[in-house]
């Protein structure tokens, strides 16, 4: 699968019209399905996703405490990846997607803690890929982590952890994978179903170097790894879009040919 593929809806959008999440998540068509899931109406099955789309927060926190199978269910959301791709997500997903404050990803994970691991139905992420994707802020990032730090472990139908997305834009913050790192430090050592590590995303969109070291000391032998195709992350940096420096470059040369000298000793 393209890494541009299955992106959160509400990060799509910003990127191309630069303007807020509640103007455009509106365009989300949220609809209960499945016999499993408890009968609702449609305006009752809808609530707590429409408030959240509104950024109406204190209102959907308190619809979700009277109603939690409105957090516990899972919901058809239209569009929810690209703007057209379907999915079944729950209301940590869509809050994750938004960038909710982290008082409502709190109570909506006390309502129902499973939801903070639990998979989408179409590519298998849980609410913390979600934000992660979406790049939300460190406060959402860490209260989902504080919801359940087993999602950082959690590979989604292509293999990744929330670390590799983390590593793949820009707009995530250093301190996003400082806090990817500190709750799973084993995922810089996950490869995806391609053979990308985390350090390969990283060095292949131009990541900072200030996040190449951090993926390198987690792991210094992934410096050596290769994907299935056989680029290892030099390869990864010199064939990357996205302008790596010269300094960038030389560093990197310079912790290969560290690792080397260890090995050969």
């Amino acid at each position: 699968m393209a890494w541009r593929s299955g992106v959160p809806t509400a990060m799509v959008y910003q990127q191309k019209l630069q303007v807020d999440f509640s103007s455009l998540i509106k365009q989300l068509h949220c609809t209960l399905t499945g016999k499993e899931k408890m009968s609702h109406n449609a305006l009752e099955a809808n609530k707590v996703f429409d408030l959240l789309q509104e950024e109406k927060w204190e209102r959907a926190l308190k619809e979700a405490q009277k109603n939690p199978a409105l957090v516990r269910d899972l919901y058809l959301v239209e569009g929810f990846y690209d703007g057209k791709i379907t999915s079944h997500v729950n209301a940590l997903h869509m809050a994750g997607a938004l960038g909710a404050p982290a008082n409502v990803i709190q109570v909506l994970s006390n309502v129902y803690p499973p939801a903070a691991i639990e998979s989408d139905k179409k590519y298998g992420r849980n609410p913390l890929h979600i934000a992660v994707m979406a790049g939300a802020n460190i406060e959402t990032i860490s209260a989902l982590l504080r919801a359940d730090v087993k999602a950082a472990r959690q590979q989604d139908n292509n293999g990744r952890v929330p670390l590799h997305y983390a590593c793949k834009d820009q707009k995530n913050s250093e301190s996003t994978t400082r806090l990817l790192l500190r709750a799973y430090p084993e995922g810089a050592l996950v490869a995806d179903e391609s053979g990308f590590l985390a350090l390969h995303v990283a060095c292949r969109y131009g990541k900072s170097i200030n996040v190449i070291r951090m993926l390198i000391r987690a792991s210094p032998d992934s410096l050596m790894m290769k994907t299935k195709k056989g680029n290892d992350p030099m390869s990864c940096a010199r064939g990357n879009k996205c302008g790596m420096t010269e300094e960038t470059m030389g560093i990197l040369q310079r912790f290969l040919e560290e690792i080397r000298d260890r090995n050969e000793r």
